[in-house]
């Protein structure tokens, strides 16, 4: 048998390899927030307003924007994927930064909607915290306070607050309509909460009085769906430095995905902060090996340009068996006549307790090659 053949794979944190059986992938995956939706890309309708594809998409303005920052034309990316970071067994969860609004009934999200907030000037800014919904009222009139002019609008479309109200246990505080739908994912109100006037028509019929509301101030959302991680960064809109890239890399430390992006993708995806949710570990991407086509629990994940699997799956594939020296701190996949060993170095990386390799790096250590097709990528081995 020939010598191991040494491949700069990082290691790091190679001495959990051991407990991998102890729990599937799905399973580590699964305790982190859930993902849903899709990024679609559509051709902009002609003669149609953001607002009536909002509307229907469940987007703001700010939302569309962000995600197409050479504007609205074109083929445009619809950001639908959505990380419910917050979670309540019931009741009403808003992300500030995200400017999206979450209706939670048993333990699930069933609706969520886009919103507009509080102005940056601080005076402004939507408050955070725990609230319950106070008051309901259909039609209701609104008691301008003294900085606005003072008296009374009554209802009708001169009326800012819409045709729904729903008071919060902050006092001038609520979740509203608008006679003015453009505003809807923007920084405008003056600390309200506003929705779309279909929206909130509906939310009103699902809210109750004594229902709770959690205002969050989350920049960066990590979740998950169908075994593959998604990152999402959103503006820090009341600008209080949540997006430092060592905080990120903190919060990211603390679900186990500290090392899952470069340092470089992470600066990237900061200084985007776009809000649209993207994956950071699988894919969808098919996988052959000599032309089969093999399952996994996770597909290729791509990381600065590369491939990667979690080793024990590549060695799957590959029938190849693997060997793990505590004292070394070191893994050996062998096929056939040749070994690799898998030290420290560049080419992997630790995330959910899981070694990913390149996969690159391994099948040419072990004789084989990739290729890359739309979709999909393919392995041999001689």
């Amino acid at each position: 048998m020939r010598g191991p053949t040494a491949v700069a794979l990082c290691l790091l944190m190679l001495s959990a390899l051991p407990t991998h059986a102890q729990t599937t992938w799905r399973e580590r995956v699964a305790r982190l927030p859930i993902s849903f939706g899709e990024n679609t890309t559509m051709p902009w309708p002609r003669g149609r307003t953001w607002v009536d594809l909002g509307i229907r998409e469940h987007l703001g303005y700010q939302h569309l924007t962000r995600a197409n920052p050479g504007g609205l034309s074109g083929d445009a990316l619809l950001p639908g994927r959505r990380i419910a970071i917050n979670h309540l067994s019931d009741g009403v969860v808003l992300n500030v930064p995200e400017l999206m609004l979450y209706r939670w009934v048993d333990n699930r999200v069933a609706a969520h909607y886009p919103v507009s907030i509080g102005r940056i000037a601080e005076r402004w800014n939507t408050p955070i915290g725990r609230l319950q919904v106070q008051t309901k009222v259909v039609n209701p009139s609104w008691y301008r306070p003294s900085w606005a002019g003072g008296g009374v609008v009554p209802p009708g479309p001169s009326n800012p607050l819409g045709d729904r109200w729903i008071g919060l246990s902050r006092p001038g505080y609520g979740i509203h309509g608008t006679n003015d739908p453009r505003t809807i994912g923007r920084t405008v109100s003056h600390g309200c909460i506003r929705l779309f006037p279909a929206h909130i028509r509906t939310l009103y019929a699902h809210v109750a009085v004594g229902d709770p509301v959690l205002i969050t101030y989350e920049t960066v959302a990590v979740g998950h769906e169908d075994g593959i991680v998604y990152l999402a960064v959103f503006p820090d809109v009341y600008r209080r430095a949540t997006n430092d890239i060592a905080r990120v890399q903190r919060h990211l430390r603390g679900y186990g995905l500290a090392e899952a992006l470069t340092r470089e993708e992470l600066a990237q995806a900061i200084r985007r902060a776009d809000g649209v949710a993207r994956p950071i570990l699988g894919s969808r991407m098919a996988i052959k090996v000599q032309g089969t086509p093999v399952a996994g629990e996770v597909g290729p994940t791509l990381r600065g340009g590369r491939s990667y699997l979690p080793v024990r799956q590549l060695a799957g594939y590959l029938r190849a068996a693997v060997r793990w020296d505590a004292g070394t701190e070191t893994a050996y996949l062998t096929h056939a006549s040749r070994e690799v060993a898998v030290t420290a170095g560049d080419e992997a990386f630790i995330a959910l307790n899981t070694l990913f390799v390149s996969v690159r790096s391994v099948m040419e250590a072990l004789g084989g090659s990739i290729e890359y097709s739309p979709g999909g990528i393919r392995l041999s081995l001689p």
